[in-house]
């Protein structure tokens, strides 16, 4: 990582202080009981930029939008937990698509929505049939009139049952493969859009995973994506650039806390009456995990620097990052 600006230092600060205020005394109970967490945390999120960060200024976002600042918001809060870090960057997604696929109605009816009140989003993408291959979708979106009418089930959703904006991707015209997929913006309580089951994991249990079901979901066409059929799959792989180098800062910070935890364990915990971090055995495995740890930094905020310069072909980088 570079030098630090002076906004960036004091958002640093600020997320690490909240992170270990409010979040470090749960975070264990939450994952052990497989609660998700209350939305008075959602509620910091929102109030400290974690929900807005990619809004610009020009549409009443915040003066520095950067992917650098953003990876630094998360990765200190991925130090402390990965669930809210997750939870945070999928609902950051759901603006940054907005962003580089949204009309200026969309934009400005939207980010003006989510910098006024707390609003998480959720990207459904995933279905039982497909996963990481997101051009193999099959929920189609048939247009009726001055609406479109989706259907079908997606499933590993985060955000899935807490959201209040889901963007939904579907195909318009199969004949097109990629360019027959569109995006839209599906709201909470819409009529026939469900929650199913909530999936029980392994790890990250206070971020909820769950199944999204459209039964026969009717939204009109000023919430398709951009305004124009087609353009989803493109908006999808643009806005995944940005948000694997963000997912490179989320593994990086737990990276990061899990290594602070070894150091500190090793200077309390003795053998043969010394800490077990004066021995040389010990020494070396730390010495590794901060260099690895340290390397994986600089990619990841490089790749960040080259696109807040204005390169938007990062597509390898950005897969490396992740």
């Amino acid at each position: 990582m570079g030098i630090l600006t002076e906004d960036q230092r004091i958002i640093k600060s600020q997320v690490k202080r909240m992170a270990e205020e409010h979040l470090l005394p749960i975070v264990s109970k939450l994952d052990e009981e497989e609660k998700q967490l209350p939305f008075e945390i959602w509620d910091l999120f929102h109030e400290m930029g974690l929900l807005t960060h990619v809004i610009p200024e020009k549409y009443g976002g915040t003066e520095d939008s950067s992917s650098t600042t953003m990876c630094i918001m998360l990765e200190e809060l991925s130090k402390v937990c990965l669930s809210s870090a997750l939870s945070c960057l999928s609902s950051a997604l759901v603006e940054t698509a907005l962003l580089h696929g949204g009309t200026e109605e969309q934009k400005k009816y939207y980010f003006k929505r989510i910098l006024g009140k707390r609003t998480i989003g959720s990207i459904c993408v995933t279905e039982p049939g497909c996963g990481s291959d997101a051009a193999a979708i099959k929920m189609q979106a048939e247009k009726t009139g001055s609406a479109y009418r989706i259907k079908g089930t997606k499933t590993f959703i985060t955000n899935g049952n807490i959201a209040d904006l889901y963007l939904t991707w579907a195909v318009t015209d199969k004949s097109k493969k990629t360019h027959g997929i569109s995006c839209f913006i599906v709201e909470k309580g819409t009529k026939g859009l469900s929650v199913g089951k909530k999936e029980k994991k392994m790890g990250l249990r206070a971020s909820p995973t769950t199944e999204v079901i459209y039964d026969d979901v009717t939204v009109p066409e000023q919430n398709l994506l951009g305004g124009i059929e087609g353009n989803g799959f493109q908006f999808l792989m643009e806005a995944f650039d940005v948000t694997r180098v963000a997912m490179g800062a989320l593994a990086v910070g737990l990276s990061q806390g899990a290594i602070d935890f070894a150091i500190n364990y090793c200077k309390n915990r003795e053998s043969f009456g010394i800490p077990i971090i004066k021995h040389q055995g010990i020494g070396f495995l730390l010495a590794e995990m901060v260099t690895l740890n340290e390397a994986a930094r600089a990619l990841v905020y490089s790749v960040a620097e080259k696109y807040d310069n204005g390169e938007t072909k990062i597509a390898k980088l950005a897969s490396m990052v992740k």
